[in-house]
This record gives structure tokens, C-alpha cells and sequence, in this order.
């Protein structure tokens, strides 16, 4: 079986053409995705909650998604706060949720 290369050549047509990224790991591989992939290896910074495991581990301030909208929420003690209603909901009706980090202070 012959495998086929591109030459950078044709990888630089097919970036600009097709809008498609191309990452070469060290061993000299090339891989080729859309950019519209771009942030599927973090999922753009969402946490999946399958499991009281995938819970934050102490309180934050948190997008969440629930009932297929994002809200503002709390999170404490196993349950968010829509920040919103004052709701206080059980993480099992929450499918996802990505914490708010505190900006650091200003250097000057």
C-alpha cells in the first residue's frame, strides 16, 4: 500500500482555499482539520458534569448550560444558583458548565 503526501505547496493551497488547519507533531506526520474543529480538544472550555467527579472542587462563579440556554450561575455544595432567579439547582440538570476566572491584579 502507498501513502500519499502533500507538499507544503499543496498544504498551504489547501489552508487558504479550504480554511484547513494542519499540525505537524514532531515524528513529521501532517493532520488536517476544518477550523471549524478549532477548540474541540478543550470543548471550548466547557466541563461536562457526568459524574459528581466532574463537580468544581470548591465555590466559583460559572457559565452553565441549562435547559439548553447558558445562564450565569454559583456554584456550592453540589448545586448552582442561576444568579439570574435565585434558583438553587441540582448539578444533574446541569449538562455543563465553564468557571469565570477572577482577572489577576494589574502589574502597574
Amino acid at each position: 500500500m502507498s501513502e500519499k503526501f502533500l507538499t507544503n505547496n499543496q498544504c498551504k493551497m489547501l489552508n487558504d482555499d479550504l480554511s484547513i488547519e494542519i499540525y505537524s507533531p514532531d515524528e513529521g506526520y501532517y493532520f488536517y482539520r476544518p477550523n471549524s474543529l478549532q477548540g474541540i480538544e478543550t470543548n471550548n472550555g466547557w466541563i461536562k458534569i457526568e459524574s459528581e467527579d466532574d463537580l468544581p472542587k470548591y465555590i466559583v462563579d460559572c457559565w452553565i448550560i441549562y435547559k439548553d440556554k447558558i445562564c450565569l450561575s454559583l456554584y456550592q455544595s453540589k448545586h448552582f444558583v442561576l444568579k439570574s432567579e435565585f434558583s438553587l439547582l441540582p448539578f444533574n440538570l446541569i449538562s455543563h458548565y465553564q468557571p469565570i476566572e477572577r482577572p489577576k491584579p494589574p502589574i502597574y
